[in-house]
């Protein structure tokens, strides 16, 4: 699976995304680590499928990533996970009103989001596809 799907981290927070990393890395998805929106513009490929956005990404709202993200044509097919710092309602609302596909409090439990991934990259693959991989 790693050389068909791409994760993104998108977290200025280097620790926090070294550990996230690190888990998906463990689990077999090929994951990088971007920590400032020069690095998230090189990091995304055609390959990626999915966007972790931190709530708050080097100094930008991650609504602000998010809508940058969703108007650009090449990143159709993208899903963006937004991990949200603490239980900001009104962020979380925000955040599925400009294209978020899924959210995430953090501290994360990397099982969790491991878990969420894998359900994303099993509904973007062909159904004879579905599971080889994922396991």
């Amino acid at each position: 699976m790693g050389a068909l799907h791409r994760i993104v981290i998108a977290d200025d927070d280097r620790e926090a995304a070294a550990r996230i990393a690190g888990s998906l890395r463990n689990e077999g998805l090929d994951v990088a680590v971007a920590t400032d929106h020069r690095c998230l513009a090189s990091e995304l490929d055609s390959r990626t499928s999915v966007a972790l956005v931190s709530s708050t990404f080097s100094g930008e709202a991650a609504s602000s990533v998010i809508r940058r993200l969703r108007v650009d044509p090449t990143r159709g097919h993208l899903h963006i996970i937004v991990l949200g710092d603490g239980d900001d309602a009104k962020g979380r609302l925000v955040a599925f009103e400009v294209g978020a596909d899924d959210y995430l409090t953090k501290p994360v439990s990397t099982r969790e989001l491991y878990l969420r991934v894998r359900a994303i990259l099993r509904r973007t693959q062909p159904p004879r596809d579905i599971n080889r991989g994922l396991d």
